[in-house]
């Protein structure tokens, strides 16, 4: 347990405290008895006042007391801290290393990431222009979808985003590259940082993918889970998450 710091400066402040308040009270007791002999009337505040004063005094005494206590204590541990230290040197030099090695392990694991977003916002924009080129195809040949939508094979345009494009029944639409990285951090974040992180969206348009542009997520693998102890478990959540 940390040891609260009290310096001879704490200690120098709370005895002038006391000092204060103990003048206080003498002055105070004094004016009190010359009045009264005197045969003088004393006012009730007046008469209070010693009493209000020596509360105040008693106050200051009880934190002079504490931070001289705490100041031993403080200088105790200080004392001591060399010998804990020489004491611990193995199992610190052991931590040190510990760090050392998750912190590589945090610098390759941010590497590897750069590296995969780098990739996933390329296979974005190789993907829309994919799209994009065979939509112009299809566009000239006339196979167009925009009256009639029944046709196995033809090309379509939305009010947002890119071209529609069908070939053999099946819909291609490409989102935007950003995108695809959004649902990515969304759904490992929702796995290993549970839903209420603000990393999860449960909405938006990275949600979009799961139905849209379905085909392109349901190959990808579940995150895996992590339990109450930070380890990988086996088991594994639904990646629509």
């Amino acid at each position: 347990m940390p040891i609260t710091t009290v310096t001879t400066d704490d200690v120098t402040t709370a005895e002038a405290a006391v000092n204060a308040a103990k003048a206080d009270v003498d002055a105070l007791a004094a004016q009190a008895a010359t009045a009264y002999a005197a045969g003088a009337p004393v006012d009730p505040t007046v008469e209070r006042a010693p009493i209000h004063t020596r509360n105040r005094f008693q106050t200051a005494q009880h934190d002079l007391d504490q931070a001289r206590a705490g100041h031993r204590q403080w200088m105790d541990d200080r004392a001591g801290r060399p010998g804990r230290e020489k004491n611990a040197a193995a199992p610190i030099a052991a931590a040190g290393k510990d760090i050392d090695t998750a912190g590589r392990a945090v610098t390759e694991a941010l590497t590897a990431a750069q590296h995969a977003l780098v990739a996933l916002l390329d296979a974005g924009r190789s993907y829309d222009e994919a799209i994009r080129s065979a939509a112009s195809l299809l566009d000239t040949h006339g196979l167009h979808l925009d009256n009639d939508e029944e046709h196995a094979t033809g090309t379509g345009h939305r009010l947002v985003g890119g071209p529609v494009v069908r070939i053999a029944g099946a819909d291609h639409i490409a989102p935007d590259p950003a995108v695809l990285v959004q649902w990515t951090v969304s759904r490992v974040a929702g796995t290993r940082l549970g839903h209420g992180h603000p990393l999860h969206k449960p909405v938006g348009p990275h949600r979009d993918l799961e139905t849209r542009s379905a085909r392109l997520v349901d190959g990808v693998p579940p995150v895996p889970v992590q339990n109450t102890r930070g380890v990988q478990d086996t088991k594994t959540s639904p990646h629509r998450k």
